[in-house]
């Protein structure tokens, strides 16, 4: 078995489409029709499985016939810029509209009542308060998104931790597949000839793949800027003799030099 390795820098216009009805979210995607288009990839690679045989026999049991043929090529995805819908396929993660408890902490300066006012209105009793100059755990009267402190001095500095209610909420369930059945996938590329400097474009074509549930990703304000990392498997399509795992066609000019 052998593995073969290319990459191709700044794609654009890659399109997924499904071969069958598939339900994203809310909407429901006809078979042929466009689940996802990233604008750009950063960073494609490919990785060709190459499977081998052998006929020996003889003296000193020599080859005869040699095979090979593709069997799957492995495709690494590099993403710089989400929608939640590429978000989902990066994680291969299932669209759902719920109703969420977001988490916040703030911190507030009483009024002369003692009293602070939250952005939303807290779920109850999984609230708690504190002095922000020693720490204190404090207990407070709650009317709707107000807190009044007895045991505080006005004007001071007050550390809130809370969650509210959020209605119909796009949440991404990670492990939960967004795709069960295959997809195709179209991208272009620019080449440039060395010798001449024309600039041409290509598009690469893979009829058969399927996502693989592998979902990478590095945030924090140290973090190079955020990048998401997927995978996908092309599988051989066509009858025996005549298969393919992908396509790269070659233009004569660039389509699309006014992009």
């Amino acid at each position: 078995m052998e593995n073969l390795k290319f990459a191709f820098k700044e794609l654009y216009q890659c399109v997924f489409t499904a071969e069958q009805e598939v339900k994203i979210g809310d909407s429901m995607v006809m078979p042929q029709e466009p689940i996802v288009v990233f604008d750009n990839i950063q960073t494609l690679g490919l990785q060709e499985i190459k499977k081998r045989a052998d006929a020996l026999g003889g003296y000193g049991n020599q080859v005869w016939v040699s095979w090979e043929s593709s069997e799957k090529v492995i495709i690494d995805f590099t993403q710089g810029v989400f929608s939640k819908v590429h978000l989902a396929l990066l994680g291969n993660g299932m669209i759902e509209k719920q109703n969420v408890e977001v988490p916040m902490w703030e911190i507030l300066e009483a009024d002369g009542d003692k009293t602070v006012t939250l952005k939303h209105k807290p779920i109850l009793p999984n609230m708690w308060a504190y002095d922000a100059g020693n720490g204190k755990t404090l207990k407070g009267t709650v009317q709707e998104n107000k807190i009044t402190f007895k045991d505080i001095e006005p004007y001071t500095m007050v550390q809130v931790s809370y969650h509210y209610k959020y209605d119909k909420a796009d949440t991404i369930v990670i492990g939960r597949p967004l795709l069960q059945n295959y997809l195709k996938m179209t991208a272009k590329v620019r080449l440039k000839d060395d010798i001449t400097g024309k600039v041409t474009t290509g598009i690469i074509s893979i009829p058969k793949l399927k996502l693989m549930s592998d979902f990478s990703m590095k945030m924090g304000d140290k973090a190079p800027p955020m990048c998401g990392s997927f995978r996908v498997i092309a599988f051989p399509v066509g009858d025996h003799g005549q298969q393919k795992v992908a396509e790269l066609i070659l233009l004569g000019e660039d389509a699309d030099q006014d992009l």
